[in-house]
C-alpha cells in the first residue's frame, strides 16, 4: 500500500488528536507569545464543549440514518437532517471549533499554526 492510500485510511479523529497534541506541545515547549487573558481562556473551554457537541450530534445523526461515519466507507444514505441542513460536515466543523477553543484555552500564539494545517488536511468541505 502506498503512502497516499494509507493516509486516506486514517480517520479524522486521528488527525484531530495529532493536531491537539502538537498544539499542546507547541504551547509549552515553544510558546511564541502569551495572548489571552485568563477570563478569555475560559471561553476557549466553552468553545471546546460546543465543538464536541457539534461533532457528537453530527456522528449521532449518521448513526440514526444507519450510514457509516468513516469517510472512506460507502455511504448508504444522503443525510440532510439536523446540522447537515446548514453545513456539509458538522463533524469536521466541530473538530475545527474544538481546536480553536484549545488554542484560546492554551493562550499562546504558537498553537495557532496547527489549525490551518488541520483544516487543509482533513476539513476542507465544511
Amino acid at each position: 500500500m502506498n503512502i497516499p492510500a494509507l493516509l486516506r485510511k486514517i480517520i479524522p479523529p486521528v488527525y484531530f488528536l495529532a493536531a491537539l497534541i502538537l498544539m499542546t506541545l507547541l504551547a509549552y515547549l515553544m510558546p511564541v507569545a502569551y495572548l489571552v487573558h485568563v477570563s478569555l481562556r475560559i471561553f476557549g473551554g466553552v468553545m471546546i464543549l460546543a465543538g464536541l457537541a457539534i461533532t457528537t450530534t453530527g456522528a449521532w445523526t449518521f448513526k440514526r440514518a444507519d450510514t457509516p461515519i468513516r469517510p472512506f466507507e460507502q455511504a448508504t444514505t444522503l443525510v440532510t437532517a439536523g446540522l447537515y441542513r446548514y453545513t456539509r460536515n458538522p463533524m469536521y466543523l466541530g473538530m475545527l471549533i474544538m481546536l480553536v477553543g484549545a488554542w484560546i484555552a492554551l493562550g499562546k500564539l504558537s498553537p495557532l499554526f496547527v489549525i490551518p494545517i488541520f483544516f487543509l488536511s482533513s476539513g476542507k468541505d465544511l
